[in-house]
Parts: C-alpha cells; structure tokens; sequence
C-alpha cells in the first residue's frame, strides 16, 4: 500500500511555502476575489483548498451569486488557455443553469425563457448567445433534462471523480461552485440527516484541500430564519448541519428584504424600495474581519447583480447598513 504523503520536513516546508508565496505574487489576477466591487477590499480571495459558504433562505439569490461569481470569473480566465470553472448543480438541470446564464448576459427574462414566451428578436439573441457559450471558460456537473440516460445520485465522491476527469482533460480548475449542500446525496446509509449533511461539508473541505482548489457552496437556510424579528440568517441556522462554521474558511449570509416586507416598510435603518435590494453579511472570515454587511442590488428578472458585475454605485437609498 502506498503511503500517505502527508510528513513535511523543514526543508520541504521551506522550498513549498517560498514557491507558494512566490506563485501568489507572481498571479495576483488569478485570485479568486469576490464579485461584489465594494466588498473586495474586505472579503478576502480565495486560496487553493478554502471554502466559502453562502447561506440565504429559497429564493434570496444564493443561486443567482453563485452564477453571477461563477461569470465573472469564467470572464476573467478567458485570456489563461486551460484555466477554467466548474459550477455543479443538484438543484436545476444544466439546460436551465445555462438559461440562467443566457439571461444575465443578454438581458431577458428568466421566467420569458422558462415559459418559451421569447419575442422572435430575443429568441434569436438567446440563441446566438447559447452558441456562443462554446467559448466561455466554464464546465457544469449536474443532470440534464434533454440527455437522460446514465443518471446517478451526485455524492461528494463523485463530484470528486467529475473533477478529476476535468482535470485529466488538461484543465487546471479556477474555482469550484457548488449549489446546494442539502441536495447532495449522501453516502451510505445514514439515518440522522443533521450528521449526514455534517459530513458532506466535512468531504467537500476535504475535497478542496486534496484537489487543492477554492470551493464555494450555497447552503439552504432553516425556517427559523423566518420568525427572527429582523431575518438575517446566521451560521447556526445552516439547515440540518451544525458543521459549516468548523469547515468554512469563510461564510456569508443573503437576505433580499422585499421577501420580508412590503415597499416602504423598514428592514433595519433602510426603507425597502423595489424587488432589487440584496443585503450581504459577512458572518465568518479566517484571518480577516467579519461580522459586517454591505448592500447590493440583485435583478431578479434577469437573474444579475447589476452592482456587482457593471461595477456601478450602490443606489444611495440603500447604502445604510443595517
């Protein structure tokens, strides 16, 4: 049996930290910075093997920042030949995560999409972008709607298997996203969900750190939220898994106060104006600061983080933080 190559020396410590140090200053445009612009200075980037999670109640835009990340990075690897993202999905098809793709680039209404209700003008522009899509620097893991055959309960171990068939390709990947954490299947038989679900951020930490890659993973968060006075979610209401704090090199919260109250109504010091506000918090960052929020805005209709992405000013209605 082979050993495991885990016993550094000094020398060895030395020569590896010199050479990562040195890689790390040598491509600062490769660090995985986070998308928000007036974030980018606080949340720090991600390295190869650290984990962010984003936890956010259905229908906060979880999916929607992962993919509007996922984006920007694929845009900003373009010019580095062999260097791509991987977006893995247990909750959409791959045809609809590209729908979701399509619609941020080009404009159009998701739910226009969803509903083949396209004007003849965006049709042809959703289906020039999708031939387009060759181009972009991006693989999806998931199952599709059109190709049904060979479909199996995505686990951590096969996630893992995925990557290493991208990686055995020529690929080196940029980041990983993966959408959802209660969606993945787990392994084995497991009668507790709550140590189930633990040991899936378990693998998934693990899998980052032995493939040496940055992860990102969206995790769903509990009812409880709900009935909070102001309903941020925190670490501890990660659904059925206390283990996100333990595992996560970074966490951040979503909550798009439109969900909770009606316009003109407070959420915190902001008045709530529009479908579009996006309050972002960050709840954990090792070795830097956390316990902040920052406001953005988060386009439903097109599934985009106008802000975020066009590096346009946050509206000055919702510059407060909460």
């Amino acid at each position: 049996m082979k050993k495991p190559n885990i016993v550094f020396s000094p020398t060895e410590v030395a020569t590896l930290g010199y050479d990562y140090l040195k890689y790390k200053n040598e491509h600062k445009e490769l660090a995985v910075a986070f998308p928000v612009t007036k974030m980018s200075n606080r949340v720090y980037p991600l390295s190869a093997g650290e984990v962010m999670t984003i936890i956010a109640r259905p229908g906060h835009s979880k999916t929607g920042l992962m993919m509007a990340w996922a984006r920007k990075r694929a845009s900003i690897i373009k010019p580095h030949p062999k260097r791509v993202v991987v977006y893995a999905t247990w909750e959409q098809s791959v045809e609809e995560l590209n729908s979701f793709y399509i619609a941020a680039e080009q404009k159009v209404s998701i739910t226009a999409m969803a509903k083949g209700d396209l004007s003849p003008h965006d049709f042809e522009r959703v289906m020039q972008a999708t031939s387009d899509r060759i181009s972009e620097p991006m693989f999806f893991i998931g199952h599709s709607t059109m190709r049904k055959s060979g479909r199996t309960p995505i686990t951590v171990s096969s996630l893992g298997n995925a990557i290493e068939e991208i990686q055995g390709q020529g690929f080196d990947i940029d980041c990983l996203y993966a959408d959802y954490l209660q969606r993945i299947a787990m392994e084995g038989n497991s009668d507790n969900p709550f140590f189930g679900y633990s040991k899936i951020m378990d693998d998934l930490k693990n899998l980052a750190l032995w493939l040496g890659i940055p992860m990102v993973v969206g995790v769903q968060a509990s009812r409880e939220v709900e009935s909070l006075k102001l309903p941020i979610p925190e670490m501890h209401h990660a659904q059925m898994t206390s283990n996100i704090e333990q595992s996560s090199d970074r966490v951040l919260s979503l909550v798009r106060p439109r969900r909770y109250r009606k316009e003109g109504e407070q959420f915190g010091n902001v008045i709530v104006s529009g479908h579009n506000q996006l309050l972002i918090t960050v709840l954990k960052q090792k070795l830097g600061e956390g316990n902040f929020s920052e406001w953005t805005t988060f386009n439903p209709i097109y599934n985009k983080l106008d802000a975020a992405e066009l590096l346009n000013p946050v509206p000055d209605e919702i510059v407060e933080a909460v």
